[in-house]
């Protein structure tokens, strides 16, 4: 079940699949006659992009580009971070306007989702289920044993209580660059918007970023409101998921 939206007379399909967005690269081609996009998901950067972005959020090559045949969910569907990269290459507008649908279902809950429910029709079709359920059961387990450790170490590793500012932060976890090189993952990631350094609202919610606003007075001037960018303790941690910071063993698990 998918959110069909409208991008300049043509029809894209989302879906929603496990907190992950899904877009139909199928549609996105009949948008833009004009490239090839079979080109542009082969291309050498987004090949290199998936191969790096399986291995950090240890996920499947296959979760990333979804090829289905037939039926009412046909086409090759794109991870939203593989979207957003492949949109970048069509043109900023709609690179733009992808990144702000795929907030919208992520945040909003505008997509009508349907959990997927599954309705045992027999006996032996009640066993598979709650077979299969017991299955998921036990890889939540070792899921949650996995991630014990790294979720030990966000809570013990930044003992202060003090939030710190972007350069701060990059200086703390010893990430090999500063603070504007920090700005520019985390828009490429998808943590902040792509054309401002701010966080997206479900990072700020997950208890990653704060912000703050505060007015500066100036003599003779107009004062002038500036907001500042504050990284949580949590937030410390998530970025040293996210770019193998030092020590290595403080990763702790992305959001969905």
């Amino acid at each position: 079940m998918g959110q069909i939206f409208s991008y300049n007379g043509n029809n894209v399909t989302m879906r929603v699949q496990n907190g992950v967005v899904y877009v139909n690269l199928t549609e996105v081609a009949k948008a833009f006659t004009d490239k090839n996009l079979t080109n542009i998901i082969n291309s050498q950067e987004i090949s290199d992009y998936c191969e790096k972005f399986s291995k950090l959020q240890n996920c499947s090559l296959a979760d990333l580009l979804i090829v289905k045949r037939g039926g009412n969910k046909s086409g090759t569907w794109a991870h939203h971070r593989v979207a957003l990269r492949v949109a970048q290459k069509l043109s900023t507008e709609f690179s733009i306007w992808v990144d702000e649908k795929i907030e919208e279902l992520l945040t909003s809950g505008h997509c009508s989702i349907i959990q997927q429910y599954q309705i045992p029709q027999s006996y032996s079709e009640a066993l598979m289920l709650a077979a299969k359920q017991a299955e998921q059961i036990e890889q939540a387990k070792q899921t949650i044993n996995r991630l014990q450790p790294k979720a030990d170490f966000a809570d013990a590793a930044f003992t202060t209580d003090d939030k710190v500012d972007i350069g701060m932060a990059a200086k703390i976890l010893k990430l090999g660059f500063g603070r504007n090189t920090l700005f520019q993952k985390l828009r490429q990631v998808g943590v902040f918007f792509s054309n401002r350094n701010e966080p997206k609202q479900r990072f700020v919610n997950a208890g990653y970023f704060e912000m703050k606003e505060k007015f500066i007075e100036r003599n003779s001037h107009p004062g002038f409101v500036v907001t500042k960018i504050l990284v949580t303790q949590k937030g410390l941690a998530y970025i040293n998921h996210l770019f193998g910071g030092n020590p290595s063993d403080g990763k702790i698990a992305a959001i969905k």
